[in-house]
């Protein structure tokens, strides 16, 4: 059974990391809050092999190398297509 976690804020997300099982994120790369990457690499911090798929809006290839520099799983842009998301979600669980 899989269980997926909302946070309201990214400032929550550290805690709750550090709280739950927590295998995969789905990171957006404009928070109100927090600049994704930077967000990233505190989750890093307290679990490195923590897996992300990087949101975003902007079609950018310095936001893709830097996602993919980063570790990130994979790079979705926005409008998502869902299915793609879910099967990158379902193999990223289970590899």
């Amino acid at each position: 059974m899989q269980t997926v976690y909302i946070t309201q804020m990214s400032s929550d997300t550290p805690d709750l990391l550090r709280e739950q099982v927590i295998e995969l994120v789905l990171l957006h790369i404009m928070m109100p809050d927090i600049q994704g990457f930077d967000l990233l690499k505190q989750l890093r911090e307290i679990k490195p092999d923590l897996k992300a798929i990087v949101i975003t809006a902007f079609d950018d290839e310095d936001i893709a190398r830097e996602a993919m520099e980063r570790d990130a799983v994979d790079y979705v842009k926005k409008p998502l297509d869902l299915n793609y998301l879910r099967m990158q979600v379902k193999f990223n669980l289970n590899a």
